[in-house]
């Protein structure tokens, strides 16, 4: 099966990758199903075949006449002519013969035919629907379902030719009737031994073997036709002992516990059927209620158990920064690490700009409140430090609700004016920051999940001040652009035939930082000097880094984190939103990239609803009955009690 449906992704021009991959272990476990119910119907045959009695013979008559079969030994049957054996048989008749095997394979694949090819349909059917996904759906989706399809109509091509035929050449030489496990069955069957009941008869009548010697198919050792009464020697005492018949009040060999259960629940189920109903609604409704009240879903790739409990430290500083800057920082934050017991390890990433400190934990300490605890701790010591912003994220079972890390959330605003749609996106970060689960709001966010803003330095002059000095605007701006780096200057001058751009600048502006700008002396007219610091003030905002326009409007995103479950998060958002009002023309959008957008959503449940109707209609024409098939479809609610209280119990992500 494997090797055809490599064959068959070859010619439909997929390759092996990941999702193909996926798809074909998928399909290793439905393979087997088919090969395993067919082998096993075509094994009951062939121990069927091996259970028959020899035929029937003028002298075993005439012993029957004269009543000489009331014990009966294995040991005194002729050569040839015990079950089983090919010396009695005839290959036209039912006895066993040298084409056993081949019968029993040519029957017992026939009728597992309908089944099979039921159950093979409706898995194939379900996933047809998938190749209309569109989108990001049909790029994970597609190939996974085109895979298990095409190893699903391989096994059931193995099942129905190279099975029969490996079956009908491993059971034909009587191996069927030897087995240990059709031993005991028979035996089961019939009490202690014998023929079992309901096993196969001939001519209306049981045979049994009675006698001394004989050849097969005559004398004294062939088989009889017997009464109920009379006892039957049983198939597998191949001991030499002679067997006396069972009593009638012989006590039956108790059945296995599991098959005792299951007799038990399935006549309770039969007798009480109003009340197995109302059993089987009531585990429906009470996992869906679970389901839908604890189990975290429509998330894109969520995870399935928890991840690993850590913090992440991140820290940048302007732009410009030197390495050894970041460095000196970062060590200041290993140490008080270093510290804390509780820290299992720490791993740094030091850049000129950036840096980020994992901290993991002990196991014993991921599901406690001990890393929410340090991360507050590290949070205050970051506000130690100016000049840099420093950030401390959690991520793991230990924070949010359980998730693996906070819900990111970002609003969307659309216009036609820029300064229109900044004014929204601050109106709406003031909103967001009086909820206590709301941190980190940034209403200059030009991305949705990531945050891609910038800063810059503003210098606001103070003129009344300036005019005291008798200096003008242009005159602190030049001082200002000497002092600081600047990449070319505005000035040109000739140098050997060719224009130069040239600037000034004064000793030390590369290594000049905010507060030496402040501390700056600018010279006056009158021969004094004043401190910028004194007639300007110099700050730092956030900007965007960049201007996106959506169908010629202006875009903006409001992100924010949000502390707490997500369903919580979903309904702060909305309620934010819908309070919002907007001028005509503008518009806010909401969605998150990690979330199913309403389109996938519909495609999802599109996909289910038509898996549903194929799988009626395939049922509908294999039994050729409209009733049967919904007795096929009641298994689908009653597997999803399963599903929902898999996902309830294990904490799992129900996603795509």
């Amino acid at each position: 099966s494997i090797l055809i449906t490599l064959n068959l992704i070859y010619w439909g021009g997929f390759t092996l990758n990941v999702l193909t991959l996926m798809g074909l272990a998928m399909g290793f476990g439905l393979i087997v199903d088919n090969a395993i119910v067919v082998l096993e119907n075509i094994y009951r045959h062939r121990r069927d075949i091996d259970l028959l009695p020899s035929p029937p013979s003028a002298a075993g008559a005439e012993a029957e006449a004269e009543g000489e079969a009331s014990l009966v030994s294995r040991a005194d049957l002729p050569q040839g002519a015990g079950p089983g054996t090919a010396g009695a048989t005839s290959d036209a008749g039912p006895w066993p013969g040298a084409n056993a095997g081949a019968r029993a394979a040519e029957r017992g694949a026939r009728e597992v035919v309908l089944p099979i090819l039921a159950a093979t349909m409706t898995t194939v059917v379900v996933l047809v629907p998938f190749v209309y996904l569109q989108g990001d759906l049909q790029v994970y989706y597609v190939p996974l379902a085109i895979v298990v399809g095409f190893s699903l109509i391989a096994s059931l091509f193995v099942a129905f030719t190279f099975i029969p035929a490996l079956a009908s050449r491993i059971l034909g030489g009587g191996g069927g009737g030897n087995d240990r496990r059709s031993t005991a069955d028979d035996r089961r069957s019939s009490g202690q031994g014998g023929i079992p009941v309901g096993g196969p008869v001939v001519g209306g009548a049981v045979y049994a073997t009675s006698g001394e010697g004989g050849e097969a198919g005559g004398g004294a050792g062939t088989g009889v036709p017997l009464s109920p009464r009379l006892p039957v020697a049983p198939s597998g005492s191949d001991d030499g002992e002679s067997w006396v018949a069972p009593s009638s009040h012989a006590p039956r060999r108790r059945d296995p516990l599991y098959v005792r259960l299951y007799a038990g629940l399935v006549g309770f189920t039969v007798k009480h059927s109003i009340i197995t109903v109302l059993l089987a609604s009531l585990a429906l409704f009470g996992s869906w209620h679970l389901f839908d009240k604890y189990v975290q879903r429509g998330i894109l790739w969520g995870r399935w158990w928890g991840e690993d409990t850590y913090l992440s430290i991140l820290i940048t500083l302007p732009r410009g920064a030197e390495l050894e800057r970041m460095d000196e920082l970062t060590r200041h934050f290993e140490a008080r690490l270093r510290e804390m017991p509780e820290v299992d390890r720490f791993v740094s990433h030091v850049q000129p700009e950036y840096a980020q400190i994992r901290v993991t934990f002990p196991d014993s300490l991921e599901m406690t409140n001990v890393p929410p605890a340090i991360k507050e701790q590290m949070v205050a010591y970051s506000h130690l430090f100016g000049g840099a912003d420093v950030r401390v994220y959690g991520f793991g079972p230990s924070f949010y609700g359980g998730g693996s890390s906070p819900p990111n959330y970002a609003i969307k605003i659309l216009g036609y004016n820029y300064e229109e749609v900044r004014a929204i996106a601050d109106d709406l970060g003031r909103r967001l920051k009086r909820f206590p689960r709301i941190r980190d709001v940034d209403t200059n966010s030009s991305g949705a999940y990531y945050r891609e803003k910038d800063t810059e330095l503003v210098l606001t002059l103070d003129r009344p001040k300036l005019a005291l000095h008798d200096l003008t605007v242009r005159d602190a701006v030049a001082q200002v652009q000497a002092s600081v780096q600047e990449s070319a200057g505005n000035t040109d001058i000739r140098l050997g035939g060719e224009e130069v751009q040239f600037a000034v600048k004064l000793a030390g502006n590369r290594t000049m930082d905010l507060l030496k700008l402040q501390n700056l002396l600018m010279p006056t007219p009158t021969g004094g000097s004043v401190r910028l610091g004194d007639v300007a003030t110099l700050g730092e905002r956030d900007v965007l880094s960049r201007v996106v326009r959506e169908d010629q409007q202006y875009q903006r995103y409001v992100a924010y984190e949000f502390r707490g479950p997500v369903k919580l998060g979903d309904q702060v958002e909305k309620s934010v939103v819908d309070a919002t009002q907007l001028p005509p023309g503008y518009s806010l959008e909401t969605g998150n990239t990690w979330q199913w957008d309403v389109g996938e959503q519909r495609q999802i449940w599109g996909v289910l609803a038509m898996a549903i109707a194929l799988i009626l209609m395939v049922t509908a024409a294999l039994f050729e009955s409209l009733r049967q098939p919904f007795c096929v479809l009641l298994t689908v609610p009653m597997a999803l009690i399963g599903v929902f209280l898999i996902f309830f119990y294990t904490g799992a992500t129900f996603s795509s």
